[in-house]
């Protein structure tokens, strides 16, 4: 099969927008006929019906508390002992002696959350459950969002919340990127291996995330609007994993997935984020967008810019 042209019918005869959808629809049709058994992490593709933010009152109060104590755990420093796939770092990151150790923050409160029925290969839904939380640091906003799951118990057969992917942390950007669905990349169809370009792209950007060096991220994301582009702040990019690339899946752009473990004077906490990329596979890949890990398909090119915060 090949993973260039996925279209039923030709490109020319359809409006660009219209290509667009068919291209993403074909794409969340083949992620799902491929999946076998029950989902071990989160994996859904819907690009013409996205969800809303809910109000904590009406948003599942077992979902919420379950992240709520995820968050706090990230936030001190700590370990979860909450469940978590065989994906996730409990520890997120944290060897022994880097354990209580806080990530600098005043408060958190939640902020909002949202939600996606995701069939697997049989007849069966999953629902995906994104909690975001707005976290105040030193007059700073940033958004952590956690992503979970229900799954059944075998002892008791009672749904319970696990933990999907590695807490993300940050800046708050546009409102679309906490509405929309939630996507788990790492075993996807169309998956390919980076290239040693990218993986220097992906490392400076980290580090200049990690460090708030705008000046680095305005010339790592090239051709945007004139403006800045805020980090989290001291803090370093002490390790940069790539969890899976997927091509043209965003208007022809492509969309990265990368585990980063932050160092900060006293903290260290890894997160999960989305980045939207230009020409990946060619000798120059330029960074477009970033995000919460999951929210790929609705990442827009230079949100990031303050100008779009």
């Amino acid at each position: 099969m090949s993973k260039r042209k996925l279209t039923a019918v030709p490109a020319q005869r359809m409006s660009p927008k219209m290509y667009t959808w068919v291209r993403r629809t074909i794409i969340a049709s083949i992620v799902v006929a491929m999946l076998a058994g029950p989902l071990a992490i989160i994996l859904t593709a819907r690009a013409n019906d996205e969800s809303v933010p809910v109000a904590a009152s009406s948003f599942p109060s077992q979902i919420v508390s379950f992240s709520e104590k995820v968050a706090s755990d990230w936030l001190s420093g700590e370990c979860t002992t909450m469940p978590v796939t065989s994906s996730v770092d409990s520890c997120f990151g944290r060897q022994t002696n880097d354990r209580g150790k806080a990530v600098p923050h005043d408060t958190f409160t939640f902020h909002s959350g949202s939600t996606e029925s995701v069939p697997d290969a049989g007849e069966n839904i999953t629902t995906v459950y994104v909690t975001s939380f707005q976290v105040n640091q030193g007059g700073k906003v940033y958004r952590l969002h956690v992503t979970t799951r229900l799954v059944r118990t075998v002892a008791e057969g009672a749904l319970r919340p696990v933990l999907a992917a590695e807490p993300s942390f940050i800046i708050s950007s546009l409102a679309p990127s906490d509405a929309a669905p939630a996507v788990d990349y790492a075993d996807s169809v169309g998956s390919e291996s980076p290239t040693v370009q990218l993986r220097q792209v992906l490392e400076n950007w980290a580090q200049a995330y990690a460090s708030d060096d705008r000046d680095q991220l305005r010339l790592i994301v090239a051709g945007g609007p004139s403006g800045e582009y805020p980090g989290i702040g001291g803090a370093s990019a002490e390790r940069v994993q790539v969890s899976s690339v997927i091509p043209r899946v965003v208007d022809e752009n492509s969309v990265v997935q990368v585990d980063v473990t932050f160092a900060g004077e006293e903290w260290v906490a890894k997160s999960s984020f989305d980045l939207l990329i230009d020409d990946p596979f060619t000798p120059t890949p330029k960074v477009l967008a970033w995000g919460p890990a999951g929210k790929g398909i609705s990442l827009v090119p230079y949100q990031n810019n303050l100008s779009s915060l």
